[in-house]
């Protein structure tokens, strides 16, 4: 059965970017030498989230958050007050 998941209050529900494991030129990075991404797409938000909506790209801190699984895939819950800052092209 697949699940879904709608944030709550101020809450977002973010997809982190994936993690590089191989540099430009073609270099992979050891798993000690990755870091973690700080940057996602809004997934879904809570119904008091006044300043992102679902699609928008944006950046956070890296302790921020707290790690969640739905059907298999990794996403951060994150507080509307955690986020940095939306990307824009």
């Amino acid at each position: 059965m697949s699940e879904t998941l709608k944030p709550l209050f101020d809450r977002i529900l973010v997809k982190p970017d994936p993690i590089e494991t191989q540099t430009d030129s073609g270099i992979i990075i050891p798993d000690s030498g990755q870091k973690k991404p700080l940057r996602g797409s809004v997934v879904s938000c809570g119904h008091k989230v006044d300043c992102v909506t679902p699609g928008d790209r944006v950046t956070y801190g890296e302790f921020h958050g707290n790690k969640i699984s739905v059907n298999g895939e990794e996403y951060l819950l994150l507080r509307e007050a955690e986020l940095f800052a939306i990307i824009e092209n």
